[in-house]
């Protein structure tokens, strides 16, 4: 799975303009979490092709990366080679569907995974991986997780302005849908905020939960919008001021929840 995405990931999503702005506004907020000058031992679920482990590193961070696709995996690898990284970054094919079969060195201070990657679980497979990572996590540890939600109003615009009224609402669904991800069909499931903050309620309270992709529309109107330089000035400055406003982040293309993990677990 995602051998096929993992090819044309970042020309498709990495590195357009759309998609430097939404991890742009992901940065941002980790940033304001993490103490300057600190080295956190990080784990990073669904690492992709590695920017989000780079810039970690970046920071003098240690990070163990792991994601399910074994060609994701040497994608990073070889991002980590390049730019020396190997003594911060390790890397490793692990599925978040069965982390306890993965052996990791530490305990963490952090667990991240961004856009997406746990849309890939359903919620008895997201309730197991909330126990596995209370485990993994050092007390008063951080999960941040970037995520869809079941409803986003540039998704909706979208496929108004197709006429294509049937998936207009199609997130709007406790079951999963087939989504193409580089020619390849993934089951995904949707979840909004307060589903997503009651599946982890058990191990974590949640600190905060904010928008990502309000204004700036999903990745997939690079076309359309993304090359609209003007215009996206004009979204991120939107995104600026909607970005603080937790209520939308039920109607944005994907939510950042920051969890803590509960004291006595």
């Amino acid at each position: 799975m995602f051998g096929k995405a993992a090819l044309t990931y970042d020309q498709d999503f990495t590195f357009s303009n759309i998609g430097k702005l939404l991890r742009r506004r992901v940065w941002e907020y980790l940033d304001t979490i993490i103490e300057p000058g600190s080295q956190l031992n990080i784990l990073e679920l669904n690492c992709g092709t590695g920017e989000d482990a780079i810039r970690f590193a970046q920071k003098g961070h240690n990070v163990f990366a792991t994601d399910l696709s074994s060609e994701m995996v040497n994608i990073t690898r070889k991002k980590v080679t390049h730019h020396n990284f190997q003594d911060r970054v390790d890397m490793i094919v692990c599925d978040s569907k069965n982390l306890s079969s993965c052996n990791f060195p530490s305990k963490f201070d952090l667990v991240f995974s961004n856009f997406g990657g746990l849309n890939c679980l359903n919620q008895r497979e997201l309730e197991n991986l909330s126990a596995d990572l209370s485990q993994l996590l050092k007390p008063k540890g951080r999960f941040v997780a970037v995520v869809m939600p079941r409803f986003c109003l540039w998704e909706s615009f979208y496929f108004l302005s197709k006429f294509d009224t049937q998936k207009i609402f199609r997130r709007n669904t406790h079951n999963s849908l087939q989504v193409n991800v580089g020619d390849e069909k993934v089951e995904t499931w949707y979840y909004s905020p307060a589903t997503f903050k009651n599946i982890f309620q058990n191990h974590f309270k949640r600190l905060a939960v904010k928008p990502v992709g309000v204004a700036i529309p999903p990745s997939y109107m690079e076309n359309r919008i993304g090359k609209n330089q003007k215009l996206m000035e004009a979204l991120n400055i939107s995104e600026n001021v909607l970005g603080s406003i937790s209520s939308l982040s039920a109607v944005s293309d994907h939510f950042l929840m920051d969890l803590e993990r509960k004291e006595g677990i």
